[in-house]
């Protein structure tokens, strides 16, 4: 299914359609506190998104 690859948008829309919803304030905030791994695309964030689903399997464990 594409790109593992998502920028915070893409990752909410791909969560709502595998049955997880996040909001975007709460996926941004959790990058801003450094609790999700990502990298800086600018001004936006890339997040690899097998680390976002185990971030929220693991209860909000730091990964990666």
């Amino acid at each position: 299914m594409g790109s593992d690859l998502l920028r915070p948008r893409q990752c909410v829309q791909r969560l709502r359609e595998d049955g997880l919803p996040v909001s975007e304030y709460a996926l941004r905030a959790w990058l801003r506190s450094g609790a999700l791994p990502a990298a800086r695309a600018g001004r936006d964030y890339l997040i690899f998104y097998p680390n976002l689903v185990e971030f929220l399997r693991t209860g909000g464990q730091s990964v990666g």
